[in-house]
């Protein structure tokens, strides 16, 4: 019980892991929002100047004010179009500096330009707050609890009577449930991004080798195909798959394949994106490898060579591998098309040699 409760305060209900495998989408989401909402601002603050400014009321003495959020809100939205992206706690600290003015100019509102009315802006505020960016829960909770001692604390020096009740009253039952409400609408949104970010995760990637599948794939290489960078493709099959399915079933054809997952991400891996294209057959995209071509292969040669399964004893990897800077004439597919062939050729060289083999035995 103690864990759930933990859980939906520190991670809107999601377990840890799972909560961090979201967060990438999240200040995504409060990146887009923080710019909607901060041009809202702006827009709402400029018009309100330029009335004020035409207005012979009370109201032009707020001009400063005025000016002032709309500065602030312009400084806002340019700050995260500018570095959220490569900061992403750029976005976090535009989030509560946005909450923190928009909270303070709602108590500006109540306290200072109508201290003897019924507030509406800071309750406004406080019952919009919830929806407006995602927040960890425990993190709502302190902010809105920080905001209404604030306010009361306030209150309290300025307001008097009936007034000041009122008040106390309103921003007490608001802020409550505005905690409350801020706390469903986060597990409601923790669970769209984790269930998103499952479904993206189950359409590009293949569950049993947890590789990316064609669909990635084909993905990656259309957007190389509108750059110019230096690439690498690896083209892998198995050998004997089917007769190792035929001759011991599909357990054994299932080690086959995972170990030369193991092989081929444990040699190539870190250098580029590995894809398991066909039932046995796996691509690599790699950056240019020209330098490390010769140590690698011999890597994967020798990895391969000392694999050993529980119910299959070898594993035999045919593969073609080009460069795009050794074949600059080529395009993306032309390169992909050689890779094949090449990886066709040592199939078939490997079949020749193993019937020499059986041959000479």
């Amino acid at each position: 019980m103690l864990r759930r409760i933990l859980n939906l305060f520190l991670y809107a209900g999601l377990d840890k892991e799972s909560h961090e495998k979201i967060r990438n989408e999240i200040n995504q989401n409060n990146g887009t929002n923080i710019k909607g909402f901060s041009l809202i601002a702006m827009l709402t603050f400029l018009c309100i100047t330029v009335y004020a400014s035409f207005s012979k009321n009370d109201i032009r003495a707020n001009i400063p004010s005025y000016v002032f959020s709309f500065c602030f809100f312009l400084i806002l939205f340019i700050t995260v179009q500018l570095f959220s992206k490569k900061h992403p706690v750029v976005t976090t600290v535009c989030v509560y500096s946005f909450i923190t003015v928009l909270l303070g100019f709602g108590m500006y509102m109540g306290l200072v330009l109508s201290p003897n009315q019924a507030t509406v802006s800071f309750i406004a505020i406080l019952t919009v707050l919830p929806g407006l960016f995602y927040l960890m829960p425990l993190c709502l909770t302190i902010v809105i609890l920080t905001a209404v001692i604030t306010y009361i604390s306030l209150a309290v020096n300025i307001q008097s009577g009936k007034i000041l009740t009122a008040n106390l009253v309103n921003s007490s039952v608001y802020g409550s449930l505005s905690i409350a409400m801020g706390i469903y609408i986060m597990t409601i949104r923790a669970s769209k991004f984790n269930n998103d970010r499952i479904n993206r995760f189950l359409s590009t990637t293949d569950q049993m080798t947890g590789l990316g599948n064609r669909r990635k794939y084909e993905a990656k290489l259309d957007r190389l195909r509108e750059s110019q960078l230096p690439i690498t493709v690896i083209t892998f099959d198995i050998n004997n798959l089917k007769k190792t399915n035929d001759s011991m079933g599909h357990k054994a054809g299932d080690e086959l394949i995972m170990g030369a997952v193991s092989c081929i991400q444990g040699t190539f891996g870190k250098y580029g994106e590995c894809y398991r294209t066909g039932g046995d057959e796996f691509v690599v995209i790699a950056s240019n490898l020209t330098n490390d071509r010769e140590q690698l292969e011999k890597v994967f040669s020798d990895t391969v060579e000392a694999w050993h399964g529980n119910s299959v004893e070898k594993l035999s990897i045919s593969y073609g591998l080009i460069s795009s800077t050794e074949h600059p004439e080529l395009t993306l597919d032309e390169l992909i098309l050689e890779s094949d062939r090449l990886m066709y050729e040592a199939k078939a060289k490997y079949y020749r040699e193993m019937n020499v083999e059986r041959y000479r035995k």
